[in-house]
């Protein structure tokens, strides 16, 4: 086998395996080497993963107070871990940076073994960087969870409580309850657009991918960065959905129980006037399925306001109605069961409807404008960094040339 390594010519493997990473650091001046760090890290690292850190952090620094009351010891050790995962992944990702442009200038793509260690590099490089935005995104949400109050959050419920009876919410579930219990085909559809959004969210940056890579991009920047917005939102008003608020068992250590109960009566109400119903049946199930969150020490469900649903549908719209405007206003219509759902099964009020458009769209236009100025820079290489999005744009595009070929037979 023989390589063409920064010019030098290897006949044996040995020869060039043991001088690669030697090679990599004669190749070139020290000098020109930092085109800043900065400048060669895509915007995720540079700005929305440090972020994200310093959130984590303080968010743990504030558990050990006593206003967060409810997260269990092992609970805190899980979420010390993924911190721990998340730095140490920040580090790698920061380290490989500072290497690329060794990486890149050397000739090592005629080498077989150099040249298939360094798309595996980039491969994972891509998972990482897939993979600590997953942490930082699931830990930001049980951090949250982490800090909640029962006092403070209860009291919170209560002002969006008054608000949802000042605009008449609790008598229009009531009407619609009733209409859909006799169009089970109209209930179908809410539930499963609300109850299947994440996996919606998950589908549609899939499909976008084998499409235009960077439009999977935008639409999970977005969702981050609408998360990173979310969190202090949820500290400010955190608050319990208008059902699990009335008929939780969660809510027993609220000091002044009778105000409790006149607060949620109207919710009460209307969940006993139809708790034989398809309606009740799943709204059970998701008041059941955070108390049990709850049980296990994570802490208060207090992701509502703003709603993350909302953000989600209206994220996914906007990505879909960007490439093509006539599937965007399709998908519009097909998920618009989503926002009747939020309110429908009494897990948000109409103020997290509200505010979660707010968040989504500062969330967008922050991440359009994060990737406007990065593509401005023309520094980072996208390869070295989305390999995972990039090779299933490429899969994406064989697969379009074979089905247009398939047509035209």
């Amino acid at each position: 086998m023989t390589g063409d390594f920064v010019g030098l010519k290897f006949k044996k493997p040995q020869e060039w395996r043991v001088t690669i990473f030697t090679m990599a650091f004669l190749k070139g001046k020290m000098s020109d080497f930092p085109v800043t760090i900065r400048q060669r890290l895509p915007f995720e690292l540079t700005v929305l993963v440090p972020i994200a850190i310093i959130i984590l952090v303080t968010l743990r620094l504030l558990a050990v107070g006593e206003y967060a009351n409810t997260s269990s010891i092992a609970f805190r050790s899980v979420y010390d871990k993924n911190l721990v995962i998340v730095v140490t992944l920040f580090g790698v990702l920061s380290v490989a940076a500072y290497l690329q442009p060794y990486l890149l200038s050397m000739n090592l793509w005629q080498i077989d073994f150099a040249g298939d260690s360094l798309r595996f590099v980039r491969f994972l490089l891509s998972f990482a960087l897939l993979q600590i935005m997953v942490f930082c995104y699931s830990a930001m949400v049980g951090g949250s969870y982490m800090m909640a109050n029962l006092e403070n959050t209860i009291k919170t419920s209560f002002l969006h409580l008054d608000i949802d009876k000042w605009l008449g919410v609790p008598d229009l579930v009531g009407r619609l309850v009733h209409l859909v219990d006799t169009s089970p085909w109209l209930f179908e559809y809410i539930y499963t657009t609300y109850d299947n959004m994440f996996t919606v969210l998950l589908v549609t940056v899939f499909l976008l991918t084998l499409f235009s890579w960077s439009a999977a991009r935008l639409l999970l920047t977005s969702v981050f960065i609408a998360m990173i917005l979310s969190v202090p939102m949820w500290l400010t008003f955190p608050t319990l959905g208008p059902l699990q608020l009335a008929t939780s068992g969660i809510t027993a250590g609220f000091n002044n129980q009778a105000l409790l109960r006149q607060e949620t009566e109207d919710t009460s109400n209307l969940y006993h006037k139809y708790q034989d119903t398809k309606w009740a049946e799943v709204s059970r199930g998701y008041v059941k399925f955070w108390d049990n969150n709850f049980t296990s020490g994570v802490g208060y469900p207090i992701s509502n306001n703003p709603s993350t649903h909302i953000i989600w549908m209206v994220l996914i719209i906007l990505s879909v109605y960007k490439l093509n405007r006539r599937l965007g206003l399709l998908v519009a219509v097909l998920l618009s069961g989503n926002i009747i759902g939020t309110i429908f099964f009494m897990q948000h009020y109409f103020v997290d409807v509200i505010t979660g458009l707010g968040v989504t769209a500062a969330a967008w236009i922050l991440s359009n404008r994060l990737l406007t100025n990065e593509k401005r820079q023309k520094q980072v290489d996208y390869d070295f960094w989305f390999g995972i999005f990039i090779s299933l744009n490429r899969w994406g595009a064989k697969l379009k040339k074979r089905f247009k070929r398939i047509t035209e037979t």
